[in-house]
């Protein structure tokens, strides 16, 4: 078979320097020593594992580490969120602010720039390995220009991965697929929107003519207001002087306000004082009654009792009097022996009574007064 040369150089479109120029060519035409392909070399598997709680660092970034056997350091790493996530998991995982932070055989690193998630959450990765064998010295019956161009494409790959800046991240992936979301659902929200335009524009014209028509009013009312207005500024001494006597009589009504106000305070006193006077005019009537026994306190005058009466207070004064009971001799007999009596103190809820001589008989008393 005869060899095709191949020119890998052309001006560029300056004409200052030559480009690279990579042939194209199907990936099952590239063949392997051992009969494969570039089409059959390339493998994925999927797994997924939680985000935990536990960050490395005490500020951002953030670092966790996972482990895979099957990760190589140039393996392509494609990382989601689960379908099963929750609402809680899904904006802990907004919330991360999540970046790619490097890989090695047999792990790989991520990076949180936002807020430490407090659930775990649940993420699914798929790792891509393209298989090189022409890398490791083989294929040598595989034309050099093939070989070079695919290990210039393996070496585009690797600065690719490890390239933080154009390299598009999982969650700007996410955000991207967002952003489409929003913008359909902003280009619906537009369709409706001018729907409504078209409706308010017909709306606007219709009253146009509602408008012109309240244009001419409004310039025959202007003529009105004008002529108006003459007349206001020729009225505008008699609006101060009456402006100047309603402020006098606003200060005579403070005054009177602030007489009332004092003679409010005189009537809530003397409200008092009455309301004080009624109580002891309601205790005046208030009677209450004793009776005092023959047991007396001491062997030589004065003789004293305590008689107990409930409600009655030490600073009562009340007027005490006997009880006739209307038989003649016996109340004379006891008139008598209120006579042995000097002097009645009041207590708390008791009354003392003093005597110049002990009694014989019972005597029933009344007290009026009692508050």
């Amino acid at each position: 078979m005869a060899d095709i040369v191949m020119q890998m150089k052309q001006r560029n479109k300056a004409n200052t320097e030559y480009d690279d120029v990579f042939p194209k060519t199907k990936a099952e035409l590239v063949l392997f020593d051992d009969g494969s392909n570039l089409l059959n070399t390339v493998t994925s598997v999927t797994k997924t594992v939680n985000i935990g709680t536990v960050w490395v660092g005490s500020s951002v970034p953030y670092s966790q580490t996972f482990n895979d056997a099957d990760l190589k350091f140039n393996s392509i790493i494609d990382i989601s969120l689960s379908p099963s996530a929750t609402q809680t998991e899904v904006e802990a995982w907004d919330n991360l602010g999540l970046k790619a932070a490097g890989q090695t055989d047999g792990s790989f690193v991520l990076n949180c720039w936002g807020n430490k998630n407090t659930v775990p959450i649940p993420i699914v990765y798929m790792i891509t390995v393209l298989k090189m064998p022409l890398l490791d010295g083989g294929a040598s019956s595989i034309p050099e220009s093939i070989n070079d161009a695919i290990n210039t494409v393996d070496n585009k790959i690797d600065a690719h991965i490890s390239d933080g800046t154009t390299h598009i991240t999982i969650l700007e992936r996410t955000n991207w697929n967002n952003a489409l979301t929003t913008l359909s659902n902003l280009s619906s929200e537009v369709d409706t929107n001018k729907t409504q335009l078209d409706n308010l524009a017909t709306t606007v014209t219709t009253n146009k003519g509602l408008f012109d028509t309240l244009h001419s009013e409004v310039d025959t009312n202007k003529t009105q207001l004008d002529n108006l207005s003459t007349t206001v500024s020729g009225n505008e001494t008699n609006i101060t002087t009456l402006t100047n006597r309603l402020n006098s009589i606003d200060t005579d009504i403070d005054n009177i306000v602030s007489s009332l106000n004092d003679d409010i305070g005189d009537l809530a006193t003397l409200s008092g004082n009455v309301s004080g006077l009624s109580t002891s005019i309601i205790n005046m009537k208030n009677i209450k009654t004793a009776t005092i026994l023959t047991s007396w306190v001491g062997s030589v005058a004065p003789f004293s009792q305590d008689i107990s009466i409930t409600g009655v207070l030490s600073t009562d004064k009340p007027i005490i009097d006997i009880v006739m009971s209307g038989d003649y001799v016996n109340d004379k007999l006891i008139e008598e022996e209120w006579n042995k009596i000097y002097r009645i103190v009041t207590g708390s809820n008791k009354i003392t009574v003093y005597a110049d001589e002990k009694t014989t008989l019972v005597i029933p008393i009344q007290l009026k007064g009692v508050y």
